[in-house]
């Protein structure tokens, strides 16, 4: 209800384009042309998604991610229609904090982060937001892809599948409209962002893969809780070390805080991890064809 009601009160707030401040209205410009690429060129029809604009200065949403203090074990809350989903959101930060607090106290490692854009499902008619307008030309695509794929495929309580889908989408989507738009400059600019997400995978891909080792280790010697801390508090400082040495990388600091790591990296899997996936299927199964494949993934599991 909190949810459902808090959405309402976005859409109420939302303008129509032509009340679109000045100073976004050339960003605002982009938004048409790329969905009527998403509908005619991907089938993916965006129905009365971003067709108003809302303003915001601030995170729309906040999001608790949580999962056991030494283990990748995510936490997992239930909702109707949705299924078990390793998040909960809220609309005031006051009330992500309690809630992550309650599960703090459990001994769990829990992280509160906000969230600009997300989809409704094609239940309420999204809005363009300034976060998005705020994007380089590649990344707003790449935003706009991700939520129109939710729309049309969703899979109840699999939330990484679901992640991990739109994820490609908008970034194969994205590349796709980019050059048929034939801007070089974008173009060139989204593939420097995509080169340093690709680093940053493989990073976090081998550091959650040697940190559920480093688990399973604990688990073997059994620590006490405090030697168990003091040790994972060492492992991440070592990650930090090493993440310092690629500037690429972007913002690491969060390895700093321990307690919440594994609430970061449980996240990580979920928007990431499979992408690999997608992309061996996309060139194997579909020979590129990028609307092929998203068809294909409709007919499977769409709505």
């Amino acid at each position: 209800m909190h949810l459902a009601q808090g959405n309402l009160e976005l859409m109420v707030s939302s303008k129509p384009f032509a009340e679109v401040p000045l100073a976004y209205k050339k960003q605002l410009s982009q938004v048409p042309g790329a969905l009527s690429f998403a509908k005619d060129s991907l089938g993916l029809d965006p129905g009365r998604a971003y067709s108003t604009y809302l303003h915001h200065e601030s995170p729309l949403l906040y999001v608790v991610s949580g999962s056991k203090a030494f283990s990748l074990q995510r936490l997992e809350w239930h909702y109707p229609i949705l299924g078990s989903l390793g998040y909960k959101g809220f609309f005031y930060l006051s009330e992500a904090e309690r809630e992550a607090g309650i599960w703090r106290k459990r001994g769990y490692s829990v992280a509160v982060r906000p969230v600009n854009a997300w989809s409704t499902l094609g239940f309420l008619p999204d809005p363009v937001t300034t976060y998005m307008l705020n994007q380089r030309p590649g990344v707003l695509y790449e935003i706009l892809f991700h939520e129109i794929t939710h729309q049309h495929v969703y899979v109840p309580g699999n939330d990484a599948f679901n992640e991990n889908l739109a994820q490609h989408v908008g970034q194969e989507a994205a590349k796709r409209y980019l050059n048929f738009l034939g801007d070089s400059t974008a173009m060139k600019a989204y593939q420097a962002h995509l080169n340093r997400q690709n680093l940053r995978q493989v990073f976090m891909d081998f550091m959650v893969q040697k940190t559920i080792g480093f688990y399973a280790f604990l688990a073997g010697i059994r620590p006490h809780r405090t030697e168990a801390e003091m040790l994972r508090n060492m492992w991440f400082d070592f990650w930090f070390v090493q993440a310092s040495a690629y500037e690429d990388l972007g913002e690491m600091q969060w390895l700093k805080e321990a307690g919440k790591v594994n609430a970061r990296l449980v996240v990580y899997q979920q928007y990431h991890q499979d992408a690999g996936r997608f992309k061996t299927d996309l060139n194997h199964t579909h020979r590129g064809d990028l609307k092929r494949q998203i068809q294909s993934f409709i007919e499977t599991y769409g709505k």
